[in-house]
C-alpha cells in the first residue's frame, strides 16, 4: 500500500518547516551566541550529535532523527544515504525518498517528526528572532546588521510588515512591491493583513545589499561604516532616512 499523496504533502511540508527552524535557531546563536550556556538546550541541539544521540524527554537531536531515517530509507531503496553528520544533505534526503517508508514505520516517523518540528519551534520562540527583529536589530550595526537580517530572510517564512521589510530591503521599489501583494492574493496561506513572508521579500531583493542611505553619502562614502552617526538600523530609521 503506498502513501496518501496528502499525507506525504504534510510530512514534506513539516520536514520543510523542521530545515527552517534549525537553520533560524542556527543564526540565533552565530548572532547571540554569549546568551547561552555550554549545557544549554539550543546549544545541544544545534551541536554535532554523539554516537547514540541525545534522547531526553522531548529532546530528540535534528541529526539524530535526520541521519536515523535516511538510512533507513536508503535501505529500503537499496541504496545508500549522504554519508555525513550534516543537517542539510540528509533532511534533503529524507524528504526526497518518502516515497519509500514502509507502512509499519509510518507511524515512528510521524513521531519522531513531530518531535523534532515541536522542540525546535519551541527552542526558536524561546530564544529567538520571531520574538522580535526589532531587538535583533537594534543589537546589531549597520551594514552588517542587515546582512545578517538578509540572511534569515531568505529561509524565513515569518510575515512582517512592510515597514521590517523595507528595513532588510530597501531597494524594494512600487513594482515589487505590487507583485507580492498579487502573490499574496494568489497565495493559499494564511498571511495575516499587510503582512508578507520574509522570504517572499528576500526574493525580490538583491543578492547583495549595496544600498545607500538617501541624502546622507557623497560617492565613494560608505554610510555604513560610519558608526558615529548610525551605530544600529533603529537610529537609522529614527533618523529619517529609509
Amino acid at each position: 500500500m503506498t502513501i496518501g499523496s496528502d499525507q506525504m504533502d504534510q510530512w514534506a511540508k513539516t520536514l520543510a518547516e523542521a530545515d527552517m527552524l534549525y537553520r533560524e535557531l542556527q543564526l540565533i546563536i552565530r548572532i547571540n551566541p554569549e546568551a547561552y550556556t555550554v549545557d544549554s538546550d539550543a546549544i545541544a541541539v544545534v551541536g554535532v550529535a554523539n554516537a547514540d544521540g541525545r534522547e531526553d524527554g522531548d529532546m530528540l537531536h535534528p541529526v539524530v532523527f535526520a541521519k536515523r531515517w535516511a538510512w533507513h530509507l536508503a535501505s529500503e531503496a537499496r541504496a545508500i544515504p549522504p554519508v555525513t553528520n550534516a543537517w542539510v544533505p540528509l533532511i534533503r534526503y529524507v524528504s526526497a525518498h518518502l516515497q519509500y517508508l514502509g507502512r509499519e514505520d509510518r507511524e515512528a516517523f510521524g513521531a519522531d517528526l513531530r518531535r523534532v518540528r515541536g522542540m525546535l519551534g519551541a527552542l526558536v520562540n524561546e530564544h529567538g528572532l520571531s520574538q522580535g527583529e526589532a531587538v535583533m536589530a537594534s543589537a546589531l550595526r549597520g551594514r552588517d546588521a542587515r546582512a545578517r537580517l538578509r540572511e534569515w530572510a531568505r529561509t524565513s517564512t515569518k510575515p512582517l510588515s512592510r515597514r521590517e521589510l523595507s528595513i532588510i530591503y530597501p531597494e524594494l521599489d512600487s513594482n515589487d512591491w505590487g507583485a507580492l501583494r498579487v502573490r499574496k492574493v494568489r497565495s493559499d496561506e494564511n498571511i495575516p493583513p499587510r503582512k508578507y513572508p520574509a522570504s517572499w521579500a528576500a526574493s525580490r531583493g538583491a543578492t547583495f545589499d549595496t544600498t545607500p542611505v538617501s541624502g546622507q553619502h557623497t560617492p565613494g562614502e560608505d554610510v555604513y561604516d560610519d558608526w558615529g552617526r548610525y551605530v544600529s538600523l533603529d537610529q537609522v530609521m529614527e533618523a529619517g532616512v529609509m
